[in-house]
């Protein structure tokens, strides 16, 4: 029968493994059996209104080579259960406008290898075993803070620091090279006046003790003459 002979066509379904229409199959509309379809060429789709397709059951797509999922307007993708997702080669993301990601529980990431992000003019780089920043500006606040290192090393042309309430710290072992050094610290400057005055009194000390020694010899003369009567009776 001529394909293009005029008369309305009803769909019927066919068998894959025959690749031919299967007589008094049945049309599709009303039926509960599986539909069954077979292209071997290209299959194109034109849709000038909109498309709408609601699934009862699960879907499962296979794509053997590449796809290509263009969206010119809005998108929105709601999962509301698990979602898993395996790349195994690169992933590239470019986005034009901002990004706002919102974390509602806990979050786990980790990295095998080396990360690298930059925002604007600042790079970080973490590696497994080590970690590189740049950055113009670095500020942070924190409401308690504790550091374990085994070496630590600075190089700055200029370091200021600000503690407000105390300041304690403890070293083993401290050397320090500095060309010109200026220090203004009120507590360090009473220390200061009450050592100023510690070696005061100690030259008062060796002005005593001086002293002490001045008359020592003349305690000494006087000594024999201990018991003598100074103006003793003529005998007559």
């Amino acid at each position: 029968m001529p394909t293009f002979d005029g008369q309305t066509k009803t769909k019927t379904r066919v068998r894959l493994d025959r690749d031919a229409f299967q007589p008094n199959m049945g049309s599709l509309v009303g039926s509960g059996y599986t539909e069954d379809a077979k292209i071997h060429g290209n299959r194109n789709h034109l849709i000038d209104g909109n498309f709408t397709e609601e699934i009862g059951g699960n879907l499962l797509s296979t794509v053997t080579g590449d796809q290509t999922h263009s969206v010119t307007g809005s998108q929105t993708v709601t999962v509301t259960q698990d979602q898993t997702e395996t790349v195994v080669g690169n992933t590239l993301q470019t986005m034009i406008g901002p990004q706002i990601v919102t974390n509602m529980n806990v979050r786990n990431e980790t990295r095998a290898v080396t990360h690298l992000h930059t925002h604007g003019d600042n790079f970080f780089q973490y590696g497994p075993d080590n970690q590189f920043h740049y950055c113009e500006t670095n500020m942070g606040a924190w409401i308690f803070m504790s550091e374990v290192e085994v070496e630590h090393t600075e190089v700055a042309l200029h370091h200021l620091e600000f503690k407000i309430i105390g300041h304690n710290y403890f070293s083993g072992i401290e050397t320090a090279i500095s060309a010109i050094k200026s220090e203004n610290e009120p507590m360090t400057l009473k220390a200061a006046l009450v050592a100023l005055h510690l070696m005061t009194a100690k030259a008062d000390v060796k002005a005593v003790e001086v002293k002490a020694g001045a008359l020592a010899p003349k305690i000494v003369a006087c000594a024999p003459m201990a018991g003598v009567d100074p103006n003793p009776t003529p005998l007559i």
